[in-house]
C-alpha cells in the first residue's frame, strides 16, 4: 500500500493511494530569431528547470482541498522530498461514489515553494 498526506496540523489527511503517476519534464524556450533561413532548424534553450506533477488515485471519504499545503508521499515514487519539496499545490480534484463501493477520487499536485 502507498499513502500520501495533504494538509497541516489537525487538517492533515492521509489517503490510501491506489495509483500514482509522476511526470517530470524539462523546460525550454524557443530562441529562434526572424533571420533564420528557409529550411533552418528552430533553436531551443534549456532553462535548466524541471517541472514535476503527481497524479494520484485514492480511496477516502473526502477530497483534498484546492490550494497549497504540506504534502508528503511514500518514498520511491520518483518525487522525493528533495525533488518535490514539502509543500504542494493541489490543482485539480475529482471524487466519485457508487452504491456498495468505496469512495474513490483522483487529485493532481504540483510543487509549491510559497
Amino acid at each position: 500500500m502507498a499513502f500520501f498526506t495533504f494538509g497541516s496540523g489537525s487538517n492533515a489527511v492521509t489517503y490510501e493511494a491506489t495509483s500514482i503517476s509522476v511526470t517530470t519534464s524539462g523546460r525550454e524556450v524557443d530562441s529562434s530569431h526572424l533571420g533564420l533561413g528557409k529550411g533552418s532548424l528552430r533553436k531551443f534553450r534549456s532553462l535548466k528547470m524541471t517541472n514535476y506533477e503527481i497524479k494520484v488515485d485514492y480511496l477516502g471519504d473526502t477530497a483534498p482541498a484546492i490550494g497549497v499545503d504540506d504534502f508528503s508521499i511514500d518514498s520511491g515514487w520518483g518525487a522525493t522530498g528533495s525533488a518535490f519539496g514539502t509543500k504542494a499545490a493541489c490543482t485539480s480534484v475529482t471524487i466519485t461514489g457508487t452504491v456498495g463501493d468505496q469512495v474513490k477520487g483522483s487529485a493532481t499536485f504540483k510543487p509549491s515553494y510559497d
